[in-house]
């Protein structure tokens, strides 16, 4: 799967959890806290979220800080 293709889903799962969020603001580059929003919970939900589409297990204590770290670790761990 193509990182294009996993940053497309992965706004989508953005969007469940943050269903009014602007999706211009939503780029490989955006700070998950300071330019989308999201605390604790909600990155929680969004862990649980991308395990379910993406059928991969997040490690406990995995930090992600950028969108593009998620992107990353889910092209490392992604196999179809």
């Amino acid at each position: 799967m193509s990182q294009e293709a996993i940053f497309n889903d992965l706004k989508e799962v953005i969007t469940l959890i943050r269903p009014n969020i602007d999706l211009a603001k939503i780029t490989p580059e955006s700070d998950l806290f300071t330019d989308l929003g999201m605390d604790s919970l909600m990155m929680m939900l969004v862990a649980l979220a991308i395990e379910n589409k993406f059928k991969i297990q997040i490690s406990t204590g995995q930090k992600f800080q950028k969108v593009s770290d998620v992107i990353d670790y889910i092209s490392k761990n992604y196999t179809e």
